[in-house]
């Protein structure tokens, strides 16, 4: 009876052992293989993603440099325009004279028009 059990156990293992080495040649490998292709594949996409997130970072900066730019440009026009016009309000009268301009206002105007080129630039590319 112990030689018969020792017979089946050697069946068994080695039917285990075939089991073994067809599973891990036929699914378990292919599929290892297939899931580190994957990580490669993801890993590569990552990387592209990042590389592209750094390039849209610095197109802003750049972008918001020549808005800031922009801006100086607009004001100093704008600033030289009006010291270089001279309109003389003789003979009109005081209910056709525009009303002084506040610094708030000023300020409002330049926002606006600011806000108004933004949308402008981002909207042509």
């Amino acid at each position: 009876m112990a030689s018969l059990l020792d017979f089946t156990l050697i069946v068994q293992l080695v039917h285990f052992l075939i089991a073994y080495w067809i599973l891990t040649k036929l699914f378990l490998a292919p599929a290892y293989a297939f899931i580190m292709g994957k990580r490669q594949e993801n890993e590569l996409i990552e990387s592209g993603i990042k590389e592209q997130e750094t390039l849209i970072a610095l197109q802003d900066l750049e972008k918001r440099d020549q808005l800031i730019a922009l801006q100086k440009k607009i004001l100093l026009f704008f600033t030289e325009k009006h010291k270089t016009q001279s309109f003389h309000w003789a003979g009109v009268r005081d209910s056709s004279r525009p009303q002084q301009v506040s610094s708030e206002m000023k300020n409002k105007i330049v926002k606006n028009i600011s806000t108004n080129i933004i949308q402008r630039i981002l909207h042509e590319k």
